[in-house]
């Protein structure tokens, strides 16, 4: 179906079952895809108070939500003990991706069920950035779903996990000039469409490493459209070539590298606590970008539908430091490299992922209906 946003069309909510699993999806049970193009400007003027697509009261742009937990001194490196959880902008649907734009000083984050990536300039406000982002039509019975994790590539291009297109895409337009239109770096597997890419991180070397989840699929890992028969972590070459590195995880989400590239990240966002397998998974790289010695770095699948623990782990952001700021059960955890927690941002809601700007003074959360900032030493 041809999205018209002029027109802003409305699409029939479309209900994912999750067998308790949490990802990308708004909550654990359906994702609504209406308002595919929503108010132009989210402005701290004129936001509404009551959430345009879940009917939930929501704070001001301006005001602070949630605390932070403290649970050792060693956070007062990064953290002032005074600090705020500052709303930015909010009246989203779900919100994913977050990416600095050092360039141009602005944030871009993707809505996904609303198929549209919107930008985010301090002093300024949020806008429309991209749409659509995820959803372009190429196979007509397609489920419409828009874009999840952005990166910046080794030229400065934008990279664009499209979940509704299953593939690896890239804006063909400048970061600073954006146009909906798209190249493929990357859309199949051995001749088998992706399930639905979702986060990306990119290496020195130019090659990228994503997850592949099936969150974009109604049916997630009984839908007749998945094709390929895991979840799968890959290494994308330059020129495009995929190298899977993993295809034992359940729903592999967010995903990230050490300062030193020597580790990575992936979190697994699974809440069937049968499975015992929610958490952040570390792997060894090497110099070839292959991984070895696999192991648990987090468990957190005990703390899973608890109260005040909503959400689960999805996105990552990694310091220069190494500490590793998580998305996780109740907020935004920081970890250290081995497994140290040093403190939790509890921001009252579920949390997509997160990002840092390039001086590393702030930490921008996809956070639900909002977007959040820390400020950070």
């Amino acid at each position: 179906m041809n999205i018209n946003i002029k027109n802003r069309i409305l699409l029939t909510s479309l209900l994912v079952s999750l067998v308790g699993v949490s990802g990308c999806n708004k909550d654990n049970h359906q994702t609504k895809l209406e308002n595919i193009a929503p108010e132009k400007s989210v402005s701290a003027k004129n936001t509404p108070l009551i959430n345009q697509y879940d009917g939930k009261k929501m704070l001001p742009v301006g005001s602070s939500i949630g605390h932070i937990e403290f649970i050792s001194d060693k956070a007062y490196q990064f953290l002032d003990k005074d600090l705020e959880i500052k709303i930015e902008a909010n009246n989203f649907n779900w919100m994913e991706g977050p990416l600095w734009v050092d360039k141009g000083k602005f944030l871009l984050f993707s809505d996904v069920p609303q198929n549209t990536v919107y930008k985010f300039k301090p002093g300024e406000g949020t806008s429309v950035y991209l749409t659509p982002s995820g959803s372009n039509n190429f196979y007509p019975d397609d489920y419409i779903k828009g874009s999840n994790g952005l990166l910046l590539d080794k030229d400065g291009k934008l990279i664009v996990m499209q979940v509704g297109d299953r593939r690896v895409g890239r804006m063909t337009a400048d970061v600073l000039n954006p146009k909906p239109e798209y190249e493929t770096v990357q859309s199949h597997y051995q001749g088998k469409r992706f399930n639905s890419p979702n986060d990306v991180v990119l290496h020195s070397s130019g090659s990228m490493f994503i997850t592949d989840p099936p969150y974009g699929l109604k049916k997630m890992l009984t839908d007749p459209k998945k094709e390929l028969d895991f979840q799968g972590v890959y290494r994308i070459d330059p020129d495009g070539t995929p190298t899977l590195l993993d295809d034992e995880l359940t729903f592999p989400n967010g995903i990230g590298l050490s300062p030193d590239e020597k580790t990575l990240y992936v979190a697994v966002s699974d809440g069937r606590k049968q499975f015992n397998n929610a958490g952040i998974h570390a792997y060894d790289l090497d110099e070839n970008g292959l991984v070895s010695n696999k192991r648990m770095l987090v468990n957190g699948t005990h703390l899973i539908d608890l109260p005040g623990e909503q959400g689960n782990f999805d996105g990552m952001a990694v310091h220069s430091s190494g500490l590793i700021f998580a998305t996780a059960p109740g907020g935004v955890w920081l970890l250290t490299p081995d497994a140290e927690v040093l403190a939790k941002i509890r921001t009252t809601q579920k949390n997509g992922n997160c990002t840092l700007t390039a001086d590393e003074k702030t930490l921008y959360i996809a956070s639900d209906g909002y977007l959040l900032s820390v400020a950070l030493k």
